[in-house]
Order: structure tokens, then C-alpha cells, then sequence
């Protein structure tokens, strides 16, 4: 890895100038949840992001959707990655850090997070980052130490599985990794008036969630869609990811539900049948609250990986960033596109695509679902309550994720299921 610049270096005009240039783009943007606070953009004034990732040119570490990987896996999939400071801000808008707050980081990355940390902590404050890569924490220790923020900053290598002994009770817990759930430890080191702000994965899609303690269970304040490494260690629950031509095409699940690749292989090869929902939506309409709305209601969702060279070879016909919600059952397989119909104000539809025997009858399915959604992105209610939580303690309706320290309910309280 690259050393940090000296501590001469830190502060240069062309790195001074863009750094102010980000931030005003992020403040004139705002953040999917609102504006970005004023102390937010303060620290990200303050702290020079170009120390954090050398590697990267001053003028790339300064855009604010310019993240960085250092590592893949043998699937090719990121393992270690540093965010783009527009995700960073999101994170720290969510987790609401004030002046004397003890803070716990789960993913030290580079260490940049951790110096914004410190800037709002101040000197009565403290900031502990763990990570599971000695690498890692060397990487961050050396740049904390050349912008001058090791006084309220200690950085340990651990497995967030395990807690923190010894530095509880935390005001504040930021993960910056996706994580399955929360663990039981982490969750016992919070303060009673304590936030946590983690990527919780749920039905394959990571969303950055804002919860707190309400009584005998976790409930959220904010949430929203977001990507981030998987978490390694004791805690680790990665999502399953069935290859249904090579990496071009490829099925992604939560459970561990048996799957047929050779027979969805079959399927994808079979004549489409092709479903409009009826439920359109104008340019730029914001529809990530749908994938939870589809999940509640067909447990068992899961998301379709698709290349531009899937789609040139004619096995699937559409392709989105995060994925086409997907349902399978042996020998069938249903997603949901996305097509333009040029009608005004809302030129584009959803179509529900299905192969395979029972091809048409799935495609019905995720076609009705998306039909009733109200159209709203942050009506849902995420809930976790304690492993072992009998099903009559649970919201009615709800799609309940099993994970180890658990259960995650999400309702839509507004609408129904």
C-alpha cells in the first residue's frame, strides 16, 4: 500500500481548493435523506481525504462519489474498499455524532472515516476503529499520525463479533461494512440513549440503517440503499451467489433454499413471457423503497446480476446497478424490467419477465406485487428483536429475516401486506 504524504504535504492549494469544491457540491446536492448538517461538512472541510487514499490522484480523491477498492476475493467481488465521500456523508448525517461522544468504528479502512470522527468528537470525545486486517490498521494508524488525530483516536485490530472490551458504553456505533446483523456485543457496549448506523443487508440489498433501543428490541430512525464490502469474521453471513452463465448472469440469494443452477440455466433458454404491471414511473423516480415492498411480500426474493453482455447475447433482457428483483422456484425463474414507453409524464413501466414451466404464473406474482406498491421509498419499518423472539412477539405481517443475533421484521405499516 502506499505511504501517506509527509506532514509538510498535507495542505496545498490545488488539495485545499477541491476539497471546498466537494463539499459544496455535497451540500448543494443534499443527501438522499436531506441536507448534509452544517458539522458534517465542517469536518470534511477540515480533514484532508487525499492523505487517506494516496494511490488515487488529489483530484479523484476529491469527487464525491470516488471510492476505492484494495482488495478482491477469488469470486472477484471487493473485500476491502475505502467509500466515496458521498456515501461517508450520508453515514455521519445518520449517526448524529455531538462534541464528547465516544464512538466505536467497525471497518477502520483507511482511516479517513475515523479522522471526521474525531473532528466531531473533539478533544473531550474518543474514537476506537476496529478491523479485521492488520493492514489495514497500520495503513490508517500511519495517516491519523500524519494529519495529527491520534490524541482521541485508538485503532485496534478485532473481530466485531467479539465487542470492544474495556472502551464501552458507546454513545454512538458506525459500521462501515455490510453486515448481516448486529452482534449481541456490539449491541450490549451502546449506551441506553445510544444510536448505531450499519449497511444491514436484507433480501440481498444493503441498506444503511439508523437504529436505536426501544424497549426489548432495535428500531430504525432512517435507512438508505447502499454498498459496502461484506463482513468478515465471527459475524459473517455473506449472501449466496449462483452463477446462471458464468458471471454474466447471476443469481443472488439470501437463504439457503436448494437451487438448480443447470435447470434455471434450462429456463433462461426458454421463450419469455412478458407481463406489464401497469405500475409506471417518471425519469429519475426514486424506487428502491419497491425491492423492500416486493420482498414483504414474496419471502425468499432474491436479485438478478446482469452484464451488458448477457443482454447483447439475448438471455436476459434488462440490466440495472443493484440488480432485477427475481423469483425462482426448480425450474423457473421471474425478474422485473424496467422499459421505456415514451408516455408522458411517466415514460417508463415495469415488466415482470418469466421462463420456464411455471415461468408465466411467477411473472403474475411479481407483477401484482409491484402493482400495489404506493410509490412511497421510506414507509418501511425495520425491527430487530432478540434471536429466540417467539413468532406471536413479531409485527403481524411482517417479513421476518432469521439471522444469528436477530430477528429482522420489516412492515409497511402505511399500506399493509
Amino acid at each position: 500500500m502506499t505511504t501517506p504524504p509527509a506532514p509538510s504535504d498535507v495542505h496545498s492549494g490545488e488539495a485545499d481548493l477541491l476539497r471546498a469544491g466537494m463539499v459544496d457540491e455535497l451540500v448543494a446536492d443534499a443527501l438522499p435523506g436531506g441536507p448534509l448538517p452544517p458539522r458534517v461538512a465542517a469536518a470534511m472541510r477540515r480533514v484532508p481525504r487525499h492523505v487517506f487514499v494516496p494511490e488515487l490522484t488529489v483530484a479523484k480523491a476529491y469527487h464525491p462519489d470516488d471510492h476505492m477498492v484494495f482488495d478482491y476475493g477469488p469470486d472477484g467481488r471487493a473485500v476491502t474498499s475505502i467509500s466515496a465521500p458521498r456515501i461517508v456523508a450520508l453515514q455521519l448525517a445518520q449517526l448524529d455524532v455531538h462534541p464528547g461522544h465516544r464512538v466505536l468504528e467497525i471497518g477502520a479502512g483507511s482511516g479517513y472515516n475515523a479522522a471526521l470522527l474525531a473532528d466531531l468528537v473533539g478533544p473531550t470525545g474518543h474514537v476506537t476503529s476496529i478491523d479485521i486486517d492488520p493492514r489495514m490498521v497500520a495503513r490508517a494508524q500511519r495517516a491519523l499520525a500524519v494529519v495529527g488525530a491520534t490524541a482521541n483516536t485508538t485503532l485496534l485490530c478485532a473481530d466485531a463479533a467479539d465487542g470492544v472490551a474495556g472502551s464501552q458504553p458507546f454513545d454512538r456505533v458506525i459500521a462501515t461494512v455490510e453486515m448481516p446483523d448486529l452482534p449481541a456485543a456490539i449491541g450490549d457496549q451502546l449506551a441506553p440513549d445510544g444510536r448505531v448506523v450499519l449497511p444491514l443487508r436484507m433480501g440481498v440489498l444493503t441498506r444503511s440503517i439508523a437504529i436505536v433501543r426501544e424497549s426489548d428490541r432495535w428500531v430504525t430512525t432512517e435507512f438508505e440503499l447502499c454498498g459496502f464490502v461484506p463482513l468478515r469474521g465471527g459475524n459473517a453471513q455473506d449472501e449466496r451467489r449462483i452463477p446462471l452463465h458464468g458471471s454474466d448472469v447471476v443469481l443472488r440469494i439470501d437463504d439457503d433454499r436448494p437451487v438448480d443452477p443447470a435447470a434455471l440455466v434450462a429456463a433462461l433458454a426458454t421463450e419469455p413471457t412478458e407481463i406489464w404491471s401497469g405500475l409506471t414511473v417518471p425519469d429519475r423516480f426514486r424506487f428502491d423503497g419497491l425491492h423492500l415492498w416486493l420482498a414483504i411480500g414474496l419471502p425468499g426474493m432474491g436479485m438478478l446480476s446482469v452484464t451488458r453482455q448477457a443482454i447483447t447475447a439475448g438471455l436476459v433482457a434488462d440490466t440495472r446497478p443493484i440488480g432485477l428483483a427475481t423469483l425462482v422456484d426448480a425450474d423457473s425463474i421471474a425478474y422485473l424490467g424496467l422499459r421505456r414507453t415514451h408516455a408522458v409524464p411517466e415514460p417508463f413501466e415495469f415488466v415482470s419477465i418469466g421462463h420456464g414451466p411455471s415461468g408465466p404464473q411467477l411473472a403474475r406474482r411479481l407483477a401484482d406485487r409491484a402493482r400495489s406498491w404506493d410509490r412511497t421509498s421510506l414507509n418501511a419499518r425495520i425491527e430487530l428483536y432478540p434471536a429466540g423472539t417467539p413468532d406471536s412477539g413479531l409485527p403481524v405481517g411482517a417479513w421476518v429475516i432469521d439471522r444469528r443475533h436477530n430477528r429482522i421484521a420489516v412492515s409497511w405499516p402505511a399500506q399493509g401486506s
